[in-house]
C-alpha cells in the first residue's frame, strides 16, 4: 500500500469571490501538524514541506499572498525565510504558542515584518 502525500495550494476569496490569496496545506498519511508534541512524523513532514517550497518558491508562490500554518520544526528550519515578508501570513496553532522556543523565531518573523496570525 502506498501512502499519498501532497502539498496543496486551496484558494481564499473575498465576498466578491476574488481571489486574495492561498492557503498551503500538507495532507499525507503523516499529517505535519500534530499538536502531541514533536514525532519522527513531524520532522519527515517539515523536511517534505521545506523541499517543496525551496523547489517552487520562486515559481508558483512568488507574488501572490500565501497563508501557512507553521510548526516548530519548519520554524526552525528557517522555513518562513523562503517568501518575502509581503507574501506570507504565518499562521501558528497552539503546540507553537506554548512552545518558548518556538515562540522566540515567531516573535523575530514578526520584528522583520512577516504578518503572524493564531489558528482558531
Amino acid at each position: 500500500m502506498t501512502s499519498n502525500k501532497y502539498i496543496v495550494r486551496q484558494p481564499i476569496k473575498n465576498q466578491s469571490s476574488q481571489i486574495i490569496g492561498y492557503e498551503i496545506r500538507y495532507y499525507g498519511e503523516n499529517q505535519a501538524y500534530s499538536s502531541e508534541g514533536p514525532t519522527s512524523s513531524d520532522f519527515a513532514a517539515a523536511d517534505a514541506i521545506y523541499s517543496f517550497l525551496t523547489q517552487n518558491t520562486d515559481k508558483v508562490l512568488k507574488g501572490s499572498l500565501n497563508f501557512m500554518t507553521f510548526t516548530t520544526n519548519l520554524l526552525m528550519k528557517k522555513t518562513p525565510k523562503l517568501f518575502s515578508p509581503e507574501d506570507l501570513v504565518i499562521q501558528v496553532d497552539d503546540s507553537v504558542i506554548i512552545h518558548p522556543l518556538a515562540m522566540h523565531f515567531v516573535e523575530r518573523y514578526a520584528k522583520d515584518g512577516y504578518k503572524v496570525a493564531v489558528n482558531e
